[in-house]
């Protein structure tokens, strides 16, 4: 493969997580981002190249992070951790993983793993 092939490749990987993320980020809608006080969203690839959207959440004394992956079985992985620790220790911890979630499931698992509303 030569260097523009790969960039090419590269260029529509990122492309392709983007479109994949604001997807991600339509299903749930804005209502819900708000309600989880959402912040800091990321579109970006998962190690085996499933894309996702990240995002830092507030007020769930469990969770504050949530990674949301399309699998190549076109099923979401829902990755709920927590990013904290002592002082300048920070660590991230995996609270919860969940495979084989479809869009209509998000709203549900969200609200029964960080005990927030998804919506009024």
């Amino acid at each position: 493969m030569t260097a523009s092939a790969a960039s090419t490749a590269a260029q529509n990987a990122k492309e392709y997580a983007r479109a994949v993320a604001e997807e991600i980020r339509r299903q749930l809608g804005p209502m819900c981002l708000a309600m989880l006080g959402a912040h800091t969203l990321l579109a970006h690839t998962c190690p085996g190249n499933d894309p996702a959207l990240s995002l830092k959440i507030q007020g769930s004394e469990t969770v504050n992070y949530l990674k949301i992956s399309l699998t190549p079985m076109d099923v979401y992985r829902v990755e709920f951790g927590f990013i904290g620790g002592p002082s300048q220790d920070f660590e991230y911890r995996v609270v919860q993983l969940i495979e084989g979630a479809h869009a209509e499931d998000l709203h549900r698992l969200i609200e029964r793993h960080t005990g927030l509303y998804t919506s009024l």
